[in-house]
């Protein structure tokens, strides 16, 4: 495969990466059940993805929503799943930066 080629698909994959970053981000705040297909690795037996928005008061007194992912089922106390998702969000942003700048000939390829 030429240089060119790699360079592309490298590229492609990074962009890939970062747009599904967003999107999951954005997923996740508005609709969490579309994240569903994470429903499985994130969540003990008989449980699904939810958002839990709370009223909090900020250091200057002013009323904030507060944004939590949580795993909920019937029954079960909610178990907070926020670190994991933002894992994976950090994870796809970096790994899409790291392809990205791959790609650019930022890192120099073992050859």
């Amino acid at each position: 495969m030429s240089k060119s080629t790699t360079n592309k698909g490298l590229l492609s994959v990074g962009l890939i990466f970062i747009i599904a970053c967003i999107l999951l981000f954005v997923a996740g705040m508005v609709a969490p059940r579309t994240l569903s297909f994470l429903d499985g690795a994130l969540c003990p037996e008989g449980m699904h993805l939810d958002n839990r928005v709370e009223q909090q008061v900020d250091q200057d007194g002013n009323d904030v929503d507060a944004t939590t992912t949580v795993c909920v089922g019937e029954g079960q106390a909610p178990v907070d799943v926020t670190p994991q998702i933002l894992a994976i969000l950090f994870g796809l942003a970096i790994a899409g930066g790291v392809f990205i700048v791959w790609s650019v000939g930022g890192i120099k390829r073992v050859s």
